[in-house]
């Protein structure tokens, strides 16, 4: 397939690669490797925003390691540096979602017998993994009897579990909680450099941050516990500080409820810094976080 061509061919593309990664069955049963692999070339191998939409979203939900790291990222990472993408833009969008869904302000993927997982359904077993804010991952084991046992890292198993359910079984679970965590490390590594890289002009359009920061079952935990600033399409004016809110609309430093700006997807979006605010303003979201009870993932507010 030559490049530059038919940019129609994604969504049939991007459908063969969800279907050849086994995406949304639950289990790694029906998976096709090669097949995969194929449609991440033929995509990767298509000049078009579309075809790198597609490849984000696939490396985004395909959580099989060696599918994702050798198959997927050498083609994504080719394609992102040959239409230009900064590297700021793909490592925010290169941030698997670990079948993790968003679940209130944190998020939540279980494991199961019969496809009912979200992350495997393929378990003697049922587990939860969930990310209850920007530094902690908690994994529940549920027995057959319906027993439930929770921890944080290190993960620990109940006593029994490995005889009665196997090794394996329990020790892939434990592995993917840990990669959860290195996950959820890497997204507050993400936003914190946000903040200390000299990139305070970064805009983005609502509809391109969305999918990667609050949308993201993982980023969006953290980013939703930071200040952002919205602004109206077409001008320099108009910026309103305020907290993203689960499920949509913002809220001020006072409490009030807001929309997102005018022409949603177009509105632009900027991480809010204290070097633009005055002390008033400061002082402000220092008191509604307090209020709220609201841990930042790092100092975005200053004492």
């Amino acid at each position: 397939m030559g490049r530059a061509k038919d940019a129609g061919a994604v969504p049939d593309l991007l459908a063969l690669a969800r279907s050849a990664a086994a995406l949304g069955t639950g289990s790694a049963v029906g998976r096709n490797d090669v097949l995969a692999k194929g449609a991440f070339w033929a995509l990767a191998d298509i000049d078009a925003p579309a075809a790198l939409d597609a490849l984000w979203s696939l490396y985004r939900d395909i959580d099989y390691v060696v599918l994702r790291e050798d198959g997927l990222a050498p083609e994504l990472r080719e394609a992102a540096a040959r239409m230009g993408v900064p590297d700021e833009v793909r490592r925010e969008r290169m941030v698997p979602a670990h079948g993790l869904l968003p679940d209130g302000a944190g998020a939540l993927g279980t494991f199961g017998p019969s496809g009912e997982g979200t992350i495997h359904g393929n378990y003697p077993f049922r587990a939860e993994l969930a990310v209850e804010d920007a530094e902690t991952v908690v994994l529940t084991w549920i027995d057959d009897e319906g027993k439930r046992t929770s921890g944080g890292q290190p993960f620990r198993t109940p006593t029994g579990y490995k005889a009665r359910y196997g090794p394996e079984n329990v020790e892939g679970v434990q592995r993917h909680a840990k990669r959860v965590r290195e996950t959820l490390m890497l997204a507050r590594r993400l936003l914190r450099d946000l903040l200390q890289e000299d990139l305070p002009g970064r805009v983005w359009t609502y509809g391109d941050w969305r999918p990667y920061y609050i949308d993201h079952p993982i980023t969006g935990v953290v980013a939703r516990r930071l200040v952002w600033e919205f602004a109206p399409p077409g001008s320099d004016d108009g910026w309103v500080a305020a907290l993203p809110v689960p499920g949509g609309g913002l809220v001020t430093a006072g409490g009030a409820a807001r929309p997102v700006p005018a022409l949603e997807d177009a509105a632009r979006v900027r991480l809010w810094r204290p070097e633009r605010a005055g002390a008033d303003e400061i002082a402000a979201w220092r008191d509604r976080l307090e209020e709220v009870a609201l841990r930042q993932p790092f100092p975005q507010i200053p004492a």
